[in-house]
């Protein structure tokens, strides 16, 4: 009798475990999703951010060539004077 609840035990304790170790599998596979997405979202938001750095440096070099443009202006206006 004492054999039989020891292999019961032991049973249940492998199911138990079987269980568990499938749970565990689920769990890992739902968090390798979720990081597999945050990567792909994280590379997404460096080209977006390379894209706003590459529009504010065309911006400041059209901003650059007007200065000088009004640069050249005022010094032909002085050489006149």
């Amino acid at each position: 009798m004492n054999k039989n609840i020891i292999i019961a035990l032991l049973t249940v304790l492998l199911i138990l475990s079987v269980a568990f170790g499938f749970y565990q599998k689920t769990e890992t596979g739902k968090f390798e999703a979720l990081a597999m997405e945050n990567e792909k979202m994280a590379r997404g938001g460096g080209v977006i951010n390379a894209e706003k750095q590459m529009k504010l440096a065309e911006q400041q070099a059209l901003l650059g060539v007007m200065a000088l443009e009004k640069l050249q202006v005022a010094l032909q206006e002085l050489k006149k004077k």
